[in-house]
């Protein structure tokens, strides 16, 4: 009985799972199977039946339904928004209406697989100074809150202690954390939760997404994560032979920088009116650097896409790995300044109240 209510939990924890992975494991393993000249409908079934992902099995299901009904894959993964976005869907619609079904399902596992792995790498980048300063911040936290009071109380038994101006901030910084840690946690809380709420606001977050493109380092890296998922997205849209208004409105959805949105905007109305689209790029320096606009206008002038977002990719992809590998140069230094400014104020601090307590006891 007890292992059946287990079971059931395990079912329930993973009903919703569909990540990123997941997604590009079911398009990989589609392809692969349909290149074995297996059919769609068999290719649903094998991975329905080998998959130990109650939410891949019940997508599998829904597409097994649609396609015994003799529907294309894009009017099934229609029907699965909450997994398969619009994107997906108009994709995979352009492609397998021109019998072309084997090839974008890897050019998307290719795509959604290449973005995972420079989003993943992103995201470490902004997390990595903030993991190192919330373990530093949690370092000292724990010696004013734990440790020196133990010292400083030994202290408090001499009266005719003189203190240095170092010990008496340490007691002082070391009262302040001791009686208000849990406003300052409660503090830090709200202003996240405020922080979030915001950024969700469009004026704002237009204006925090302007602010991090100037940032230090930061900026630059911001800058190249999402100029190459912009450029791999247009490329697999357009090789899908869509219309320009079409492959811009889709690549609208799919981008999360703002600034870009906004390019992209203007990119729309470029086209309507059947100006140049490289002409608009020369007003967002911040997102699209000179070389890449270079490119991009080779491509206008002789029709030669591909070859020039690959060359671009390619090229900011490289600089994308060695600011990335710079980051942890920078912040590392920095981190042992901080670390050793901490443990000669503290040791100082310590050696001082030694000392006071050495000359009450020979007066």
């Amino acid at each position: 009985m007890i292992d059946k209510y287990i079971q059931k939990l395990l079912v329930l924890k993973d009903y919703w799972r569909f990540s990123m992975k997941d997604k590009i494991f079911f398009l990989r393993e589609l392809s692969y199977l349909i290149s074995w000249w297996i059919s769609i409908v068999e290719s649903i079934t094998i991975i329905r039946s080998t998959t130990d992902n109650y939410t891949l099995k019940d997508i599998c299901n829904k597409i097994y339904e649609s396609l015994r009904k003799w529907e294309p894959l894009y009017r099934a993964l229609s029907r699965l928004r909450r997994y398969f976005n619009e994107w997906d869907v108009n994709i995979v619609r352009s492609w397998e209406n021109s019998g072309e079904l084997l090839n974008v399902l890897r050019y998307l596992a290719d795509e959604y697989e290449f973005i995972y792995d420079v989003k993943s790498k992103y995201i470490w980048a902004m997390i990595y100074p903030a993991l190192i300063f919330v373990v530093a911040i949690a370092a000292v936290v724990v010696i004013f809150k734990y440790i020196l009071p133990g010292i400083l109380w030994i202290l408090s038994e001499f009266d005719g202690a003189k203190l240095p101006w170092s010990t008496q901030m340490l007691i002082f910084i070391t009262n302040f954390v001791t009686k208000y840690s849990m406003d300052i946690v409660v503090f830090l809380v709200i202003a996240l939760v405020v922080f979030g709420i915001i950024i969700a606001t469009e004026e704002w977050k237009k204006y925090f997404d302007r602010v991090m493109l100037k940032v230090p380092i930061f900026g630059k890296i911001t800058m190249t994560y999402h100029l190459i998922k912009y450029l791999r997205y247009q490329k697999l849209l357009i090789y899908s032979g869509m219309p320009y208004i079409d492959v811009f409105r889709l690549l609208r959805d799919v981008v999360t920088h703002s600034t870009y949105k906004e390019l992209i905007d203007d990119i729309i109305i470029a086209v309507r009116k059947w100006e140049k689209m490289v002409d608009v790029l020369y007003d967002y320096p911040s997102i699209i650097p000179r070389d890449v606009v270079a490119l991009l206008k080779v491509w206008e002038e002789s029709a030669a896409l591909g070859k020039s977002i690959d060359n671009a990719v390619r090229l900011y992809s490289q600089e994308f790995e060695k600011t990335l590998n710079n980051l942890s140069k920078i912040i590392e230094p920095i981190l042992v300044i901080w670390v050793w400014f901490l443990v000669w104020f503290v040791s100082i601090s310590v050696f001082s109240i030694i000392w006071s307590i050495m000359d009450s006891l020979e007066v």
